[in-house]
């Protein structure tokens, strides 16, 4: 699908329940700091954020998974550490190190209670249920800026293996990463000993016009509908669409 078909989709959401002629258009609320310009530009500025919501919290089943692409990768002498992913990142979808009992389809913010228990050895998570937190550009459902790298930590591939990779070369001392004071390493030649680290390394990507994901269009075009009723100050409207909408997104949870 084009952003073309999702934009005039959007505009079809929006005639179900009030025709919007271009000709009559009506005033923005100047506290959103808009111009009265075509419905279509209004769309295209509100696409990107109504869809990468609705991709973060989506189930994963109805989501196409792209591999991430890992910038740099640190390791802890005791097993934990972090990667850096980059700015297409939008959530884990699954995420499988080589000494995991099971892949991980989560992954918390740092700061928040589940990330602050990690600190503790004795009650983070380990081989067996593995924990992943992130930290990554506080604008990335509205777009944020492309380029800026999302970073992931992990606790822990185990100390066993961390020798394993060092004695075969793959991991060289560093000061460039601040490892809660522990020895700390960077992995060599990353993209060629990445298979050698993980087992699977997938992502929910950000919205890109250029590659649309078409079984989601009508979620895109109904939140996006949502966003621009509330533009205009149109709250019946925008209430009805979020029905909508939950009602599309109750239909894939059966």
């Amino acid at each position: 699908m084009t952003i073309e078909e999702l934009v005039l989709l959007t505009k079809v959401k929006l005639e179900e329940y009030t025709p919007f002629a271009e000709s009559t258009m009506i005033a923005a609320p100047q506290s959103e700091g808009l111009e009265v310009r075509p419905i279509e530009s209004y769309i295209r500025r509100l696409m990107p954020e109504s869809a990468n919501e609705l991709l973060l919290t989506l189930p994963l089943s109805v989501i196409n998974k792209d591999v991430m692409n890992i910038k740099e990768m640190y390791i802890n002498d005791d097993g934990t550490g972090c990667f850096t992913v980059d700015g297409t990142f939008l959530r884990v979808h699954t995420l499988m190190m080589h000494t995991w009992m099971r892949p991980v389809n989560v992954s918390f913010p740092l700061g928040g209670d589940v990330s602050d228990i990690q600190v503790n050895p004795y009650t983070r998570g380990g081989q067996y249920k593995p924990i992943v937190i992130h930290s990554r550009p506080a604008q990335i459902v509205s777009g944020g800026t492309l380029g800026e790298d999302t970073t992931l930590w992990y606790y822990t591939i185990g100390k066993e293996y961390v020798e394993e990779l060092r004695e075969r070369g793959l991991l060289e001392e560093t000061n460039e990463y601040d490892g809660y004071q522990l020895e700390a390493y960077k992995v060599l030649d990353l993209a060629d000993n990445e298979s050698d680290i993980f087992k699977a390394r997938f992502q929910v990507s950000r919205f890109d016009e250029n590659k649309i994901q078409a079984n989601l269009a009508e979620f895109y075009a109904t939140k996006c509908a949502s966003k621009v009723y509330g533009v205009y100050g149109m709250t019946e409207q925008a209430a009805a669409m979020d029905k909508d909408l939950s009602n599309l997104i109750n239909s894939i949870s059966r």
